[in-house]
């Protein structure tokens, strides 16, 4: 059986700009509640793969459990294989993160979570007045909603460090 072909995503051709992650990160918080513990759950699994030190070794039910919340099948080898693209390369400004002018975005998590763990604190988006996408609602009552509520205690205590570390009160 042939191989079927990796299909790139296709590059963006606006110019970008940059957002400093500081700035992100305090456009998701709504009503005093944070609302984006998708990402830090991204930012734990890329920590613990550096712990570990060994893909074949990691187990990280937290991320699959966040996977299987968005009805897709977990997939955590894809994004091992984005962190060592990053290992490689860095961030490719080729690729930057759709969101709208109130920091609304759906794609590009993997990624900031990415960038969080490596400090890359000023990340290629393209703001657009056009970009309409719904909010994303992953806030400690959602995360007790898909049956996490185990993890949130330490979702809470992995927000505040990143909070501390990009200088947000």
């Amino acid at each position: 059986m042939a191989k079927k072909k990796k299909e790139k995503k296709p590059q963006c051709k606006m110019k970008p700009a940059t957002c400093h992650l500081r700035d992100y990160f305090s456009h998701q918080v709504i009503d005093n509640g944070f609302s984006r513990y998708d990402i830090i759950i991204r930012y734990m699994f890329v920590r613990e793969y550096y712990r570990v030190g060994s893909p074949n070794k990691l187990q990280y039910p937290l991320y699959e459990k966040l996977i299987k919340t968005r009805g897709r099948f977990a997939k955590s080898s894809k994004f091992i294989d984005l962190i060592r693209s990053f290992e490689r390369k860095g961030y490719d400004p080729k690729y930057p993160i759709m969101m709208s002018n109130e920091y609304i975005n759906s794609g590009g998590t993997h990624r900031i979570a990415i960038c969080l763990h490596m400090k890359i604190y000023e990340i290629p988006v393209i703001f657009n007045d056009h970009y309409k996408d719904k909010w994303r609602d992953f806030s400690g009552e959602r995360l007790v909603d898909y049956g996490m509520e185990k993890y949130v205690e330490e979702c809470v205590r992995t927000k505040q460090l990143i909070f501390k570390r990009l200088g947000i009160e």
